[in-house]
């Protein structure tokens, strides 16, 4: 018998993944006097300021998520979206290229969004990469 730890926490979220995990498809959102259904697939961005998390769809328009990125990360196809930093979330289908910054740093640049660049820090560097070249 070996004499190694077992890390039951990954192996739960392995079998997970092989069992088909389901991700979150859609969010309700209040807005007004109502509600309105969001699909994952329509969000370009999370963003996290001052303990507020908005998400901003393809269409230009912004709604307020009543979940923390933390929450998002663990709810969101990892597959499709990528924790860029402590203020952003990026769906893959939206980047539109990466640029080398200042001290081994990247930014990534977000289609429908041109004024926006999103740094990221070289500890995710790699990391983005590879997710982004499977």
């Amino acid at each position: 018998m070996s004499n190694e730890r077992i890390d039951y926490s990954a192996l739960i979220e392995k079998m997970g993944m092989a069992t088909g995990r389901k991700w979150r498809d859609h969010f309700l959102v209040h807005i007004f006097d109502g509600f309105k259904l969001i699909k994952t697939a329509d969000v370009s961005y999370f963003f996290s300021e001052n303990g507020v998390v908005r998400a901003f769809l393809s269409d230009g328009n912004s709604v307020t998520i009543n979940q923390s990125l933390n929450d998002l990360e663990q709810q969101l196809n990892p597959d499709l979206f990528f924790r860029a930093n402590r203020q952003y979330t990026v769906n893959i289908d939206s980047i539109d290229k990466l640029t080398n910054f200042f001290k081994y740093r990247m930014t990534i640049s977000l289609h429908g969004f041109p004024e926006l660049r999103i740094v990221v820090s070289k500890d995710k560097i790699i990391q983005l990469k590879n997710w982004l070249d499977r």
